[in-house]
């Protein structure tokens, strides 16, 4: 999958567009086979102060989404 992603904590310049592999679904989960995807500038800037101390990369930012959905466990 295509997805905008940040591999260390920074500004903008942290920002790169990546493949990466499709998520495994577990158990009581859906995968959303999305096709337009949004994020604000507030999401970036919170995302920002958090990764600093917990996040795993890369992560991939978004908060609203639309598709359909593509698996179901």
């Amino acid at each position: 999958m295509k997805a905008v992603a940040i591999d260390q904590p920074g500004g903008p310049e942290a920002l790169t567009l990546r493949t990466l592999p499709v998520p495994k679904v577990d158990a009581n989960e859906i995968l959303i086979a999305c096709s337009s995807l949004a994020s604000q500038c507030g999401t970036y800037k919170s995302a920002s102060r958090w990764l600093h101390q917990q996040a795993k990369f890369p992560y991939v930012l978004g908060s609203d989404g639309s598709g359909v959905v593509a698996a179901v466990r």
